[in-house]
């Protein structure tokens, strides 16, 4: 069972919505990864099934392995996370969403932490339009 999603996963990791205003916390980056046969994964995208197809189901077993280089593996990981938000309009039957403003990158996730940079940018909206 994967226990630290932000090792490869790119995209929302948390989200509040707040009338036609979406808050989320993405991550960011890049996963690039080559197993002792050769065969190497680089993308944005999930690398899960790519990891357990080569025996690795765990993070800890990822930590041991590819990025200690031991038994052949080798990583590169490049991870940031940060706030972005949205306008949410919905037009003929669809949600398109506009980017309205971005937080600082931060580079350890943290779920508490990302639960506050949430909440004070509610408040920081609430104010400024009041």
């Amino acid at each position: 069972m994967r226990t630290m999603a932000e090792w490869f996963d790119q995209g929302a990791m948390m989200t509040k919505q707040v009338g036609n205003i979406s808050y989320e916390i993405w991550s960011n980056g890049t996963f690039a990864c080559t197993s002792p046969d050769g065969d190497r994964f680089k993308g944005h995208d999930s690398a899960e099934d790519w990891l357990v197809a080569r025996g690795i189901t765990n993070d800890e077993e990822l930590l041991a392995m590819a990025t200690d280089e031991k038994e052949g593996w080798t990583c590169y990981m490049n991870r940031w996370f940060e706030l972005i938000v949205f306008e949410i309009q919905e037009k003929d039957g669809l949600n398109h969403m506009t980017e309205l403003y971005c937080g600082e990158p931060f580079f350890e996730w943290d779920e508490e932490t990302a639960k506050i940079i949430i909440e004070e940018a509610i408040e920081n909206d609430k104010e400024v339009n009041a």
